[in-house]
């Protein structure tokens, strides 16, 4: 059997393994930290359970392959009713905006106070998103080249070419513009979910609006979706669940799984990898080694081949968000909040106040980042609206994730003063936006995840969370490709690698190389 050692055990390293073990392979996984699951973490304290990564359960169907490939069975993916509430402080007495309730009704009543004839212009921007799904999906992201794959390409133009706001290659915020040019609370609203690939809606292209497709459709914003598993879910016992089937699956089929075992160095010899060496001098042979951490750290600190060059084209890439995530406890209930809600800061003046809290998140490249300065904008999950093992009877748990600017590699970054000045943002946003009234009195525990925890515990380079951003220059073919160009035998799987980040992305990385390994291996 070809032995193959996988570096680093987050869901993408798992998922390899699993796959490649029932091909036929003898996988080894090595685990540098005392758990596995990497960024796909959580946090228990007294009957509360936070996630410490990934919140929301997109593309069920991705994660059901990828367990029964692994050879274990989905988890019980529970749908999150509504997807989303999202919160604004300017005539907050208007409510949140709900979206993925399927109260058509409601939502049209809602988005009308913005703007007249504002959810017919929403409903045309969700059927755009859904023909970007519709293509973008098995051609971009599953990279199928095949009759069937290149089917859905046609339609995908004729949409694309027959309004010059349905470009995908267009801006995300001029798109906007031209459907909402008189909301700017709108064209935030359509926008928020470009956070998820580490851009602004001003950098953005319009292509990343399938996202509202993924998570919008099948709640009955637009009709005939294309896919039958979109919706926002979660899975019941939380994330946790998704690491230990991944888990359970591999211990089944055979692979070893050790964990406190950091990898030094893949070691090469003749211009192909033969096998890793620990820490602690151990060393592994293997015909063949996978990498499943943030390539721009573990190329460079595991391979002695990495040139001059390829160091300093990491330096040059851009990077998406770090974050400064609240873990948050309550003695009390929030029934204000829903399980997912957005708030969106209105930090400045002109046509569109959105903007500086954006611009102070994600600095453009060059441009020293002022934040938090006047306002920003924020994630909170309340898990316990649908799952209601997440918290205590009449007790509340809250993560709060608030985008911070990557770190600067000079350590510069004020981190502390970010996370004071956050958690009084957050508190006032809850009071102003929401009518939570004083939250920071209900708080009797807090554990908080900073920059320096992603960069440090994880290896995240710049504590970037969402590992490379997916600019243009970044996205699809532009963006490193999984297998090695300097050496034979390693390859990458994992957020920062082809197609991107999320959950769904990094299982469906793993499938791609496994395809891929399967006949160089002889599997």
């Amino acid at each position: 059997k070809p032995r193959v050692v996988v570096v680093g055990g987050g869901v993408g390293g798992l998922a390899t393994a699993g796959r490649l073990q029932r091909l036929g392979a003898e996988c080894t996984v090595l685990e540098k930290n005392e758990k596995l699951g990497g960024r796909v973490g959580e946090h228990r304290w007294e009957g509360h359970r936070w996630e410490t990564g990934a919140s929301l359960l997109l593309l069920p169907d991705v994660y059901r392959r990828a367990l029964e490939a692994a050879g274990g069975a989905m988890v019980d993916a529970v749908r999150v009713d509504p997807a989303y509430a999202v919160w604004f402080r300017e005539h907050a007495d208007r409510g949140p905006v709900v979206l993925g309730g399927g109260d058509r009704g409601a939502l049209r009543a809602r988005l009308e106070l913005e703007a007249p004839g504002a959810f017919e212009r929403f409903e045309r921007y969700g059927a755009c998103a859904r023909e970007y799904l519709r293509a973008g999906w098995p051609i971009f992201i599953e990279e199928d080249l095949s009759f069937s794959g290149l089917a859905t390409l046609p339609r995908f133009l004729a949409n694309a070419l027959s309004d010059l706001w349905r470009w995908p290659l267009f801006g995300h915020d001029a798109q906007l513009r031209r459907l909402f040019p008189e909301s700017a609370r709108l064209r935030a609203l359509c926008s928020f979910d470009d956070l998820y690939v580490g851009l602004s809606p001003y950098e953005a292209p319009a292509v990343f609006s399938l996202l509202a497709a993924i998570e919008l459709d099948d709640a009955g914003v637009v009709d005939d979706p294309p896919r039958r598993d979109v919706g926002v879910y979660y899975p019941r016992g939380g994330f946790g669940t998704v690491v230990d089937a991944l888990t359970r699956a591999c211990e089944a089929s055979g692979v070893a799984l050790r964990t406190r075992a950091a990898v030094d160095q893949v070691l090469v010899a003749d211009g192909r990898a033969t096998g890793v060496r620990l820490q602690d001098g151990e060393t592994l042979d293997a015909d063949y080694v996978v990498v499943n951490g943030d390539l721009a750290t573990t190329e460079p600190a595991l391979l002695s081949e990495t040139t001059g060059a390829a160091r300093s084209a990491y330096e040059r890439e851009r990077y998406s968000t770090s974050s400064i995530t609240f873990l948050w406890a309550l003695d009390a209930a929030l029934p204000q909040l829903r399980h997912h809600n957005v708030f969106l800061a209105e930090a400045g003046n002109g046509d569109d106040p959105f903007r500086v809290a954006w611009d102070d998140q994600l600095p453009e490249r060059g441009r020293r980042s002022r934040f938090p300065g006047r306002g920003f904008h924020f994630y909170l999950c309340a898990p316990s609206r649908t799952d209601a093992t997440a918290a205590p009877e009449g007790k509340d748990t809250l993560m709060v994730l608030v985008p911070t600017p990557p770190l600067a590699e000079d350590g510069s970054d004020p981190v502390d003063d970010w996370i004071a000045a956050a958690r009084d943002g957050v508190f006032a946003a809850l009071r102003d936006s929401a009518g939570c009234g004083d939250v920071a009195g209900h708080v009797v525990h807090e554990r908080v995840i900073d920059p320096r925890e992603w960069r440090d515990g994880l290896g995240l380079r710049h504590g970037s969370v969402f590992g490379l951003a997916h600019g243009l220059d970044q996205l699809a073919i532009f963006r490193p490709s999984r297998r090695s160009a300097r050496v034979g035998g390693l390859a990458f799987v994992g957020a920062s690698t082809r197609p991107g980040n999320g959950v769904p992305l990094v299982l469906t990385s793993a499938k791609l190389l496994c395809a891929e390994l399967e006949d160089e291996l002889g599997l």
